[in-house]
């Protein structure tokens, strides 16, 4: 389970800026040997939080 939000902003005729933030709460579903994950923990190597930001000319 998870949200995200994306948001731009044309601040010039050549500029954009945009921005990007995410929380994701994945858990496995099941256990994953190969990295040592069992039901119910957190799913390994997903961030809980991911936040971007760009600029496009």
């Amino acid at each position: 389970m998870g949200v995200e939000l994306e948001s731009t902003f044309k601040s010039t005729r050549e500029l954009v800026l945009g921005a990007n933030v995410a929380y994701n709460d994945s858990k496995a579903n099941g256990q994953i040997p190969t990295v040592g994950a069992f039901d119910g923990n957190l799913a390994p190597y997903a961030p809980h939080w991911d936040c971007r930001s760009v600029r496009l000319l």
